[in-house]
């Protein structure tokens, strides 16, 4: 499976996950942690601001607008990360600029998209965890799993 695959996988979960919340669990703050919405969000703009980028642009993922109703409205992030899913999968190549606290590095969509698969992994790692301390709801095994690790889960089953 290729970048854009990977991606799609991890977005297909994060949707599926996202769809088979209630309002109350994916805003549930407690303590210090964040809600499930607001790793969905961050994530969700990330993929947002690197979906803007063209040939050559500047991407600053830390410039982000931080929507609430990417965090409150379960519907409306499902219907983004959809969107985002097609949108991002439809671009070649290019070279781009990453900007971080004044320096700029470069970069390449593809790698940035690598960066944000990964960014999404991690992401819901946090939510299943706080989905099996929070809920009895069936997780699927596969959220929050590099596909490394999947593979590598898979070879030793099989040994």
């Amino acid at each position: 499976m290729n970048i854009y695959g990977n991606l799609e996988y991890q977005l297909d979960l994060l949707e599926q996950t996202v769809a088979g919340l209630d309002d109350a669990l994916y805003t549930l703050r407690r303590g210090e942690l964040s809600s499930i919405g607001a790793h969905v969000r961050h994530v969700v703009e990330c993929l947002q601001i690197l979906g803007q980028a063209r040939e050559g642009s500047v991407v600053d993922y830390a410039n982000r607008k931080r929507n609430k109703q990417l965090e409150e409205d379960r519907d409306v992030v499902r219907a983004e990360i959809i969107r985002l899913k097609h949108s991002l999968l439809r671009k070649g190549d290019f070279l781009l600029k990453i900007s971080d606290d004044g320096d700029m590095y470069r970069s390449t969509y593809h790698r940035e998209l690598l960066a944000q698969h990964e960014h999404i992994v991690h992401h819901c790692a946090i939510i299943k965890i706080q989905l099996s301390i929070c809920s009895d709801m069936e997780i699927n095994p596969c959220l929050g799993m590099a596909k490394s690790t999947l593979a590598y889960q898979n070879s030793n089953v099989s040994a």
